[in-house]
């Protein structure tokens, strides 16, 4: 039954729940330039291969179905996004005249459909935790599914899509003045989001932030400052809380010009303690040891921490593979 009063959200729900569903008319299917999150303007076919999931040219007329019946209008635009990891995601734009839910919105497939059972309501939770914490605009879910009892065949959710450029996809194409202002708002941020706060507590993590997960905007008469607009990708993941040591990694893809590999460099944080060889990279981390406290660049640069924060990342997510065991035995070693 739609519904635009708040939920409760229960970890054993078994049904599809709608959070809001506007009113009626015709639409259709358009590939189209992405704003935010994960996106990407062509159409690939990695990904369908890869995951094994339905080709987009008949997977968007499932999804143009289950948003119709959500939002009650047919006039429902469906575009292309390029997905994550963990997500499958697709652009939806409601045009109907007669409701009030006109914009554009986002739904996102776990590629895997047991996690969704505990992993929606938990990411429901912690984007109604963060919307508390943070003043940065968080994306709010408008409809979500738990079951494969649908038009789509998974669980689901539907949630506002956020304005701002990607900051992985902008990066190349900053100059050295918006890369510079990029840098210092990521420091500024990550402290002032409440991930790098001054106690021994354990702290909320967002242990994802990537630029792939960042939206900015290129402000300023020169055009030459660049402010954060949102942060993107609150799943149960990434997001929880951790030891202070953990929230304290170094962001040292920032001079490692390596952005469009930012998700094997995320693995590596040795790389936090190798020498810059390019003249923008050295640049880039002389600004960060400027601006970050020097507990911040304890915990970063300290190999112990290093080690700590890899061990911390099977402790979180398990051993999974014979190569995840040679990880551990070679960071014991380390240690």
């Amino acid at each position: 039954m739609p519904s635009t009063s708040p939920v409760n959200i229960s970890a054993t729900a078994t049904q599809n729940t709608t959070v809001v569903a506007p009113n009626a008319h015709a639409g259709s299917i358009t590939p189209g330039d992405p704003l935010q999150g994960d996106s990407m303007s062509a159409v690939s076919n990695t990904s369908t291969q890869e995951y094994q999931q339905e080709p987009f040219s008949t997977f968007q007329h499932k999804v143009k179905k289950l948003c119709e019946k959500e939002f009650d209008t047919s006039d429902i635009e469906v575009e292309y996004m390029k997905g994550g990891s963990f997500n499958r995601v697709v652009g939806v734009t409601v045009t109907s005249p007669k409701t009030e839910k006109n914009g554009q919105y986002v739904v996102r497939i776990s590629r895997d459909h047991n996690w969704d059972s505990y992993g929606i309501p938990h990411q429901l939770s912690i984007l109604n935790f963060v919307r508390h914490l943070v003043k940065k605009p968080i994306p709010r879910i408008v409809a979500f599914g738990l079951t494969a009892e649908n038009d789509i065949g998974s669980p689901y959710t539907i949630q506002e899509r956020l304005t701002g450029q990607n900051m992985l996809d902008a990066w190349l194409g900053l100059n050295r003045a918006q890369r510079l202002s990029a840098i210092r708002l990521i420091i500024v941020a990550l402290h002032d989001l409440g991930f790098l706060p001054d106690d021994e507590k354990f702290h909320f993590c967002h242990l994802d932030l990537f630029p792939r997960n960042m939206l900015i905007n290129i402000v300023g008469d020169q055009d030459d400052t660049v402010e954060l607009s949102a942060v993107l990708d609150w799943d149960a993941m990434y997001s929880f809380f951790c030891p202070k040591f953990t929230a304290f990694g170094p962001p040292f893809w920032i001079w490692n010009s390596a952005p469009e590999d930012s998700n094997e460099v995320g693995n590596n944080e040795e790389l936090a303690l190798t020498v810059p060889r390019k003249d923008e990279d050295i640049e880039m981390k002389k600004l960060f040891d400027e601006f970050a406290s020097e507990e911040w660049k304890r915990f970063a640069y300290t190999p112990e921490y290093i080690v700590a924060r890899r061990l911390f990342r099977y402790l979180k997510n398990g051993i999974r593979s014979n190569e995840d065991m040679n990880d551990i035995e070679n960071a014991i070693k380390d240690w």
